[in-house]
């Protein structure tokens, strides 16, 4: 009963978050045309209570996810009304139908949502992990394939829905713990510039919280061994 508590709140959270954004959509910085702006925007990092109620969330819908890829980043990336995907090449499909090995797609999430909280402050939802990096592994879970209003021949996969993205680095990462400004508390939460921690793979306010999430990480990629 707990647990579907939880998944409830997150899903009432998440649908909140692009509510809004999808209402203030014209206010979006153009990240398309600045990529480097992605620099500025504050990102949020989560404590080590509530990533152990994420993680219980997360490993009740991951492990069912229909499609379980290894893919490799290209490091490209697509923008669009705040929202972001980008593009994979697909090195080993441990499951999911209609998709083949070398295969180039495009994933996106529902985490994945820019939207400004005040006039010169932008904050960026990443699901408290970081997007992937050019030329890294990554194995990622995801729920469907959906159609997009820029159809370019390429097939776009949603991750599965989970409040913490369900995509892991197959290395490993030095992961700075985010020190939120105070001051910053009321507009931005506990949120940091993102170019203090965009080397990291994970957003985490506390070491039990990162090391929560290095654990679980570890306990889905031991389930899908390359």
């Amino acid at each position: 009963m707990i647990r579907k508590i939880i998944i409830i709140i997150s899903a009432v959270a998440v649908a909140i978050a692009l509510a809004a954004g999808i209402v203030i959509r014209g206010t979006y910085m153009d990240i398309e045309k600045n990529p480097e702006l992605t620099d500025e925007i504050y990102v949020a990092g989560v404590s080590g209570k509530t990533a152990e109620i994420l993680i219980e969330q997360a490993e009740d819908m991951i492990y069912f996810a229909p499609i379980v890829l290894k893919v490799k980043a290209y490091g490209e990336t697509d923008y669009l009304f705040g929202g972001r995907r980008q593009l994979v090449s697909v090195e080993k499909v441990f499951s999911g139908d209609n998709i083949k090995e070398g295969e180039d797609i495009y994933i996106t999430s529902e985490n994945w949502v820019v939207f400004r909280t005040e006039s010169d402050l932008v904050s960026m939802n990443t699901g408290f992990v970081n997007f992937m990096k050019k030329d890294n592994e990554y194995l990622v879970f995801l729920s469907k394939k959906i159609n997009v209003m820029w159809d370019d021949n390429l097939s776009t996969y949603m991750t599965a829905y989970t409040t913490l993205t369900p995509i892991f680095n197959y290395e490993s990462s030095e992961n700075i713990i985010l020190e939120p400004d105070e001051s910053l508390m009321y507009s931005v939460g506990k949120s940091v510039q993102y170019k203090t921690v965009k080397d990291n793979e994970f957003f985490a306010l506390d070491e039990e919280a990162l090391r929560k999430l290095n654990n679980f990480k570890e306990r889905a990629m031991e389930k899908y061994k390359d």
